[in-house]
């Protein structure tokens, strides 16, 4: 922006601020690109993954005798809707702790993602049959979308931060199985990650602190034009001598 000096020696007030304003901005946007991940999380919804994971399960159409069964389409949503909003609330609450501790929240979510119906997918994976093994499926493909949409939330908020996620070797953990005895999962493997970078865990302040920086270093320069403003008025009125 030029300084405009043909109405005052002042130049324009606009231009005093146009730093500290662009600054401001600045951090805003940093600000913004951190509640991306959070914003991606809330947007997320039962209906929205139900539909575009129901089409691509079941591209040649549900079998209609199944919706009748035990395990069905609506069973299927019906569980997800139930256990999604848990499973949403504690990655949002991963977002949100000290970006320094990011590895160990992030592998610790996702055995507690894991722990969601795992004896169903043991179920689904050995003796499952006919509608129980279609209404299965639906349901843990319901949570891999989910998953997968976590993933890429946990991703985007360490690149922001200064980091990189990278998957690393299983951690194998022991499922029990149900009341009965059935489906117990040994053995299972959960998705692992490393968090490398130097990072720039404090970027919030550093956004914040740049707007001080930029405030600070134009304050000398408004003090100035409003002493110069007190002379040129003051001679005026005759204030000064």
């Amino acid at each position: 922006m030029l300084l405009d000096t043909s109405n005052s020696s002042l130049g324009s007030p606009s231009f005093l601020g146009a730093k500290t304003t662009n600054a401001i901005a600045s951090a805003s946007n940093t600000l913004n690109t951190v509640s991306a991940a959070l914003g991606l999380l809330k947007g997320l919804g039962v209906d929205e993954i139900y539909n575009r994971t129901l089409g691509a399960v079941f591209q040649n159409g549900f079998n209609l005798k199944c919706w009748g069964s035990s395990w069905n389409p609506t069973k299927a949503k019906a569980v997800f809707a139930e256990i999604s909003p848990t499973i949403i609330d504690k990655a949002q609450w991963v977002l949100r702790q000290d970006v320094k501790n990011l590895e160990k929240h992030v592998n610790d979510f996702w055995v507690f993602f894991y722990g969601f119906k795992p004896q169903e997918r043991h179920w689904l994976e050995t003796s499952a049959k006919d509608c129980t093994k279609d209404g299965l499926k639906l349901l843990i493909s319901l949570l891999t979308d989910l998953r997968d949409q976590i993933r890429t939330a946990f991703e985007m908020h360490a690149e922001e931060n200064g980091y990189e996620i990278t998957q690393v070797a299983p951690k194998y953990v022991n499922f029990p199985p149900w009341s009965n005895g059935d489906h117990g999962y040994p053995n299972f493997p959960i998705d692992q990650f490393e968090v490398t970078g130097s990072g720039n865990a404090t970027f919030v302040d550093d956004a914040i602190g740049k707007v001080n920086e930029v405030t600070q270093s134009n304050f000398g320069l408004i003090i100035g034009g409003l002493f110069v403003a007190l002379l040129f008025f003051g001679k005026r009125l005759k204030l000064f001598r």
